[in-house]
């Protein structure tokens, strides 16, 4: 596993062995590819839990419109994350603190495991990342969720793990603030 910066003091994101792209661009590449998005529904959107079926008010059987969703949000979440990179440069809200939400049994102290709640209620994009201080964050993976438990998410059942993993390695190696980040980071 490596950690790379993205945006220095403020965005990192984990490159895990077997990957060729770090998590932050693997995110937003997959999902504003269309194919790679259908490839997924086609194989999972008998799965949707009935609460996207109904804040969407696509049909589970519509794999095409679920896609295009997908690639959508994920532009509008990549232009959110500019945004929220400007705001936190001028130190102005909302920022990362502000709109990442804990992610429930990770908060250990003194990293915190978070999670990318959403641009709108029905958004069906996660985003799980460590927070070593206020607005420094470190991307951990990121998915499509489909059901209401996280576990019950193809794909996405191992999130909390990843997150936990990161947090015990940077508690182990002592890693726990900014400069300690930009010690390890590949640039």
């Amino acid at each position: 596993m490596k950690i790379w910066e993205i945006i220095p003091d403020i965005l990192y994101s984990v490159q895990y062995d077997n990957q060729e792209d770090d998590e932050y661009n693997r995110i937003f590449e997959e999902l504003q590819d269309f194919q790679t998005v259908l490839s997924f529904f086609n194989e999972h959107n008998l799965k949707i839990n009935d609460y996207y079926v109904e804040a969407t008010g696509i049909p589970r059987t519509d794999k095409e419109a679920y896609a295009n969703k997908i690639v959508q949000e994920a532009l509008n979440l990549e232009d959110k994350f500019e945004s929220l990179i400007e705001n936190v440069e001028r130190g102005a809200t909302p920022d990362f603190h502000s709109e990442f939400k804990w992610l429930e049994g990770t908060m250990l102290q003194p990293i915190a495991g978070l999670k990318w709640g959403a641009i709108d209620s029905s958004s069906m994009i996660r985003i799980y990342a460590a927070e070593i201080e206020s607005n420094c964050m470190i991307i951990v993976y990121g998915g499509i969720k489909i059901r209401h438990q996280l576990s019950e998410s193809p794909l996405l059942e191992d999130a909390k793990r990843k997150v936990d993993n990161l947090i015990s390695y940077l508690m182990k190696n002592n890693i726990l603030t900014r400069e300690d980040l930009k010690l390890i980071a590949e640039r």
